[in-house]
């Protein structure tokens, strides 16, 4: 190839892009694609078709082949007058197209052209002057009107244009080229003050100054604006909703307006979401977070590193430090389930934390997520005591951290050697004068510290009478604290209503009768106090009726009723049969039947389970004779009921408020309903039977609902196997008779989206019912937390932590579950398999199933890559195992024969 052919070729290529660029026509490589068809151009069109095929490329917004079209019908020798305002609407259509895919300079070049294309004023309709408008300063703008006046009349729509056009640009000396009594230039003073105000975001007095602009005004859709912001900081949504819908569509602040829509309109901020400067700090935090999460989740760091300052300078700008450390605080609490994780969080301290700040780290989290120690505890408060230079603060912190630690005791439940030992760690302030000898009177002592230090700290004082309950030994100083309770809180009752429980234990009536005039000379209308007189009332007159002073015993009666307590209730009417019982021996019958009229068979059951009960434990005359006639009732209204709800059995089983023990049987009331009347849950169905245990959700009735739940499965073609056997694992964890995750996930793997969804539900029911790992597995859906490592503290030195070396820990581990699975004992281990299976089977519908439906699934399971591996191994490890605890469907599945 020659010199002067390449620079031919050169030339030709510049001159066909510079044509393709003018023309708005895409290149297209070679190679990438059939190219978009050219409009046919037969020698013989004519320029009308011409124009009405621009026409219609114009309609269906196709800019290119418009401009390419008129190009053609210039050339065809066309009307210039219809040809002009069609190339110039052509032109501004590219020019949005253009600027709509971020193309801003080809846009301002194809700007200029329509520019330069731009016919008579005269040939111009009154949408083209507004898009012209919209693209010029406010001067030229106002020159453009009065030529388009000069030809048409005025209308409100352009004027509006001017209007918006000064707001935004504020270039209000634009407007000296109208007369004096144009309507654009009357209102401009108090719009332009209005506008100022605005842009300083002080909505109340521009909407004053623009009260008198009237609704015909070019002004008035910036005033109906105004109203609306002031209505949306007023938060009053209803009103500000009818206000945006009298503002123009073409108002020159279209996101804005989207969005005060969508604050009234729910469904309307996925389309339209928040804009900053309509809102106080910062926006759109949701997603951040989110995305920080999902981070965490997939162990992204290079992305955390990012995000995580971001978070912090939008949520604490003034020490986004401080906000990037508890960040990562609340990170090493959630994501403290797995080693990977907490290497993960390791690695963003080193990155986004200083020194120091690691080291408070460290401790803190040891502190919240330590089990087995209270070295942590006292640790933390050398490390306040550094920080916090107020003593009334740096007490109050003290305070926490001592009643954080008695919590820690309870869970725990350490020795007296390991408290003396974690006590020579914290600060001298807090050290006990004398180590009791009780671990319950070292925790006593620690709370009474705490009050000591804060006696503002009403946890402290519950905590207290939460301790008193387990150790009446302890009750002096439950006394002492209590009255100091009084003298900080005056208008409380709490502290006398507690000290009137201690004295009534101590059968000191008198002090608690007093102990209960005072708190109601704090509150007299208080439901506490009404319902401890009450229960005083009922106390004096057991009293009286078992010594036989029925005339001292009657009025006390009369005066509980008259207080009508409603939580009290159910006891009252208990007291009055047992004391109909005992002084009216003939007429405890009717009396009976007329207490019990009005009331459910649920109230009835209740109240005759107390009575039953109260027989039992305090015996009086004839007791054997009332139980009988008591048994019998209760077995006549258990047989009435037809069939349980949930709420009826939490009704039922719940027991009585704590403040009122010392008028009840020291018993569980619940259990023993249903340990004596097991009938009772066969009035619940399959169906609600979870749902009723998980709202009774007692330890005393754990025994009764495992009982139960395993009768139940028992059942062929149980419709809610899966969800009774999930609840069955989770009681067995808490009772402690299983640990791992195994059988959970057998019932978890084997569900579909449907039952997976209701156990989830069901997980977080239990959540409250749960504590330490469990308690976090249910709440995650993680089981795989019951296998992994307790926490065991930290060290920022310790190069286990490196997740460098994760692969290492990751074969050490797998060899020690190795050595654990050698220990394991191989007889219960192969009970818990033949149990699982025999739980799929139930879950399968399989019972009771010719052979061939059970070797069906015995074939897909073999087939299914997932969990053909194990499935193999477990039929491998049990056929060593005499197959008669198997049921005939577990023997198919695993041998696929009967075994004789």
């Amino acid at each position: 190839m020659t010199i002067k052919n390449t620079e031919f070729r050169i030339q030709k290529k510049k001159k066909l892009q510079i044509a393709r660029y003018r023309m708005g026509k895409k290149k297209y490589k070679k190679g990438s694609g059939p190219c978009k068809p050219i409009p046919s151009i037969v020698p013989n069109d004519s320029a009308d078709s011409l124009i009405q095929m621009a026409r219609e490329y114009l309609q269906k917004e196709k800019a290119r082949d418009t401009i390419a079209t008129l190009k053609r019908a210039e050339k065809a020798k066309g009307d210039t007058r219809v040809i002009g305002p069609l190339l110039y609407r052509a032109y501004l259509l590219r020019e949005k197209q253009l600027r709509d895919k971020g193309l801003a300079n080809e846009a301002d070049l194809v700007k200029k052209l329509a520019f330069d294309a731009l016919p008579g004023i005269e040939d111009l309709s009154e949408s083209d002057i507004i898009d012209h408008i919209k693209r010029i300063d406010a001067q030229d703008a106002v020159k453009v009107y009065l030529d388009y006046t000069r030809h048409h009349s005025a209308s409100v729509k352009l004027m509006q244009q001017i209007a918006y056009k000064l707001m935004m640009t504020q270039s209000w000396d634009a407007l000296n080229q109208l007369d004096i009594g144009h309507p654009l230039r009357l209102d401009a003073p108090a719009v332009a003050d209005a506008v100022a105000l605005m842009n300083q975001a002080d909505w109340d007095v521009a909407l004053h100054l623009l009260k008198p602009i009237s609704r015909l005004s070019p002004y008035a859709p910036i005033r109906l604006f105004c109203r609306a912001m002031t209505l949306f900081y007023q938060k009053n949504d209803t009103e500000m909703k009818q206000i945006l819908s009298g503002i123009p569509d073409d108002f020159p602040l279209p996101r804005v307006i989207d969005s005060l829509k969508a604050c009234s309109d729910p469904s309307l901020v996925s389309c339209s979401p928040r804009i900053q400067c309509l809102w106080h700090g910062p926006i759109g935090l949701e997603n951040l977070v989110s995305d920080i999460l999902d981070d965490f989740k997939h162990n992204q760091l290079k992305r955390l590193i990012v995000a995580i300052p971001r978070l912090a300078k939008a949520i604490y700008p003034k020490d986004p430090d401080q906000a990037v450390f508890h960040i990562l605080e609340l990170a090493g609490l959630t994501q403290s389930n797995t080693r990977r994780s907490m290497a993960l969080v390791k690695q963003l301290m080193e990155r986004l934390l200083k020194t120091h700040q690691m080291n408070v780290w460290f401790i803190k989290i040891a502190f919240f997520l330590q089990r087995s120690s209270l070295k942590d505890a006292f640790n933390y408060m050398v490390l306040v005591s550094k920080t916090l230079s107020n003593s009334i603060d740096l007490n109050m912190a003290f305070g926490i951290i001592l009643l954080n630690a008695v919590k820690i005791m309870d869970t725990t439940r350490p020795g007296r050697q390991q408290i003396e030992q974690a006590l020579h760690f914290c600060p001298d302030i807090l050290k006990l004068p004398k180590m009791p000898e009780d671990v319950e009177a070292i925790k006593n002592a620690l709370v009474i510290k705490s009050i000591e230090l804060d006696p503002t700290n009403r946890t402290a004082y519950e905590m207290l009478c939460t301790l008193h309950q387990k150790n009446r030994e302890l009750t002096p100083q439950v006394e002492d604290a209590l009255y100091k309770m009084a003298e900080k809180f005056p208008d409380d009752p709490f502290p006398f209503l507690e000290l009137s429980a201690c004295y009534y234990t101590k059968n000191a009536f008198r002090k608690a009768e007093k102990a209960l005039e005072e708190a109601s000379l704090r509150a007299p209308h208080d439901s506490r106090v009404i319902d401890r007189h009450v229960m005083a009332l009922l106390i004096a007159a057991e009293r009286n009726v078992r010594r036989g002073k029925l005339h001292l015993s009657d009025p006390d009666m009369e005066k509980a009723e008259k207080m009508d307590s409603k939580r009290i209730k159910p006891i009252l009417t208990e007291k009055k049969i047992l004391f109909s019982m005992i002084l009216k021996k003939d007429q405890s019958h009717k009396i009976m039947e007329r207490e019990f009229l009005p009331l459910s068979n649920i109230e009835r059951i209740r109240i005759l389970n107390l009575l039953y009960i109260d027989i039992q434990k305090n015996p009086i005359p004839s007791g054997t004779h009332f139980q009988r006639m008591i048994d019998a009732e209760i077995r006549i209204n258990i047989k009435q009921i037809h069939d349980l709800l949930p709420t009826d059995i939490q009704s039922l089983i719940a027991p009585f408020p704590q403040e009122f023990y010392p008028i009840l049987p020291p018993v569980h009331l619940g259990a023993t309903l249903l340990i004596n009347y097991h009938e009772i849950l066969d009035k619940i169905s399959d169906q609600n039977l979870v749902t009723a245990f998980v709202q009774i959700w007692q330890y005393e009735l754990l025994p009764v609902m495992e009982i139960e739940l395993k009768k139940r499965l028992k059942a062929r073609n149980q419709t809610y196997a899966v969800q009774m056997n999930f609840l069955l694992e989770i009681l067995t964890h808490v009772t402690g008779q299983r640990h791992g995750s195994h059988g959970i996930k057998m019932i978890v793997d084997g569900c579909d989206d449907r039952l997976i969804g209701e156990l989830k539900l069901l997980a977080k029911n239990m959540v409250r019912h749960t504590t330490g790992d469990m308690k976090q597995a249910l709440d995650q859906f993680n089981f795989s937390i019951l296998d992994q490592f307790d926490f065991d503290g930290f060290d920022p030195d310790d190069e286990d932590w490196n997740d460098d070396d994760w692969d290492e820990d990751e074969e050490e581990e797998e060899e020690d579950d190795d050595d654990d699975d050698d220990d394991f004992d191989i007889t219960e281990r192969m009970n818990e398999m033949i149990s699982m299976m025999e739980m799929l089977v139930d879950t399968a519908g399989l019972r009771g199933q010719p052979q061939r439906i059970v070797r069906k699934l015995r074939k897909e399971m073999q087939s299914d890559r997932k969990i053909n591996k194990d499935f193999n191994e477990i039929c491998q490890m049990v056929k060593t195992v005499t197959p008669q605890n198997m049921s005939r469907e577990v023997q198919i599945l695993l041998f696929d024969r009967i075994i004789d």
